[in-house]
């Protein structure tokens, strides 16, 4: 399931590299919402360097996949990929 762009933060690292945060929404999954969720979940996700010039503010409301990369038993976003438009 796509996740969808809501918003986005930047703000500059300790180096002086430029950082992002995405935020994006995605409905809550058959096994959360027996437990009683309703709505949407938002999730806060931190751009490597190589993604932050991948979501800007036309990317707003866009279906996006994030993808990831597990190393050492960590996830790390490896790529950020929109939804095609029809």
């Amino acid at each position: 399931m796509a996740k969808k762009v809501v918003g986005y933060s930047e703000f500059n690292s300790k180096s002086g590299g430029l950082c992002r945060v995405v935020t994006v929404s995605e409905p809550y999954n058959e096994r959360q919402k027996q437990k009683g969720a309703v709505g949407l979940k938002c999730e806060d996700i931190f751009l490597p360097s190589d993604c932050t010039l991948k979501v800007t503010e036309k990317d707003i409301g866009r279906e996006v996949n994030i993808d990831y990369e597990i190393s050492s038993g960590r996830a790390y976003v490896i790529g950020v990929a929109y939804a095609s438009v029809k």
